[in-house]
């Protein structure tokens, strides 16, 4: 380890201790976080396995917390074991016809059995946000795209004198929080969303398994108008947007109440880009909605295991 590393291995330490924002999780969480982390600490050779990201500064600055939590509690965490991936050469195989720059695509995922009708005839199904949230879903897939949480350390609430709650709330007074002070942002409706990859990986057909197929889409702005337009006589009643999503740890809150576009930092391998109809009039419930957008073969490709 070289001077500078060990340098930000003291000042990582000393920040944790003078911030311990893991000290109430229980260790099978503690675990979760781990591997949370070294899922993004590590790229995918096309031989399949797991190398260290060169740069991955915040990556290790969450172990070293990790650790020390760890180190806290003498308790001992194992570090998560190496996964070979064995569709990296055939992921690799397949975007060597392509070599396209990131930033000048999107990628769609899906099964082999549906994404031909997709690539053709430009046949698009979008479902409802609560679909992701279905256990039978590879955790890849699965989240609660409703809400997303954050926790607090050291914050504070006001409560009344005495547990009088009778009493003025002028007079309650400032009480600390034993644990993390939980808030909770969740949508106040149902809403439409379509998934898409901004950057292709040789890891994505494992980690989206049983998805075995990919829609390569080389002019995004097209494609993003040719669907606004689509979705305008189908959904009259949603606002359309479409963003890259937000990565985000709990832990540091922002507040950023855009759940649609925010998820969990585990997530953020995946290089997510969506996009979002919100109803104008909030609703629970929402059917399944086929969309045609005509063929895509002129600026989209298809790749299949």
């Amino acid at each position: 380890m070289n001077n500078i590393a060990k340098l930000d291995g003291i000042r990582w330490e000393q920040e944790y201790r003078a911030r311990r924002y893991l000290e109430y999780m229980t260790l099978e969480q503690l675990r979760q976080r781990q591997d949370d982390v070294m899922r993004n600490g590590y790229f995918i050779a096309r031989n399949g396995r797991m190398y260290p990201e060169c740069g991955n500064s915040k990556g290790i600055e969450c172990l070293t917390h990790i650790m020390i939590e760890a180190q806290l509690r003498n308790v001992t965490l194992t570090m998560p074991p190496f996964t070979f991936y064995k569709h990296a050469p055939r992921a690799a195989e397949l975007w060597d016809s392509l070599r396209l720059e990131n930033g000048t695509y999107l990628l769609k995922f899906g099964r082999s059995d549906y994404m031909p009708a997709m690539h053709r005839e430009g046949k698009i199904r979008i479902s409802s946000a609560t679909t992701y949230d279905d256990s039978s879903l590879n955790p890849s897939i699965r989240d609660d795209e409703l809400e997303f949480t954050e926790e607090s350390i050291g914050a504070k609430i006001h409560v009344p004198p005495s547990g009088d709650h009778t009493a003025p709330i002028e007079q309650w007074i400032t009480a600390p929080i034993i644990s993390t002070l939980k808030y909770r942002m969740r949508c106040k409706s149902e809403y439409y969303v379509a998934c898409f990859g901004k950057r292709y990986a040789y890891r994505i057909f494992d980690d989206f398994a049983p998805y075995d197929a990919c829609l390569v889409i080389r002019d995004p702005g097209r494609f993003i108008d040719t669907i606004q337009q689509c979705s305008k006589t189908c959904l009259p009643g949603f606002q359309f947007c479409s963003l890259p999503v937000t990565y985000r740890d709990p832990f540091f809150p922002t507040h950023d109440d855009d759940v649609p576009f925010s998820k969990h930092f585990r997530y953020a391998y995946q290089h997510e880009f969506r996009i979002v109809w919100e109803p104008f009039t909030p609703m629970q419930k929402l059917p399944v909605v086929n969309l045609e957008l005509g063929p895509l073969t002129d600026y989209c490709d298809l790749l299949t295991l």
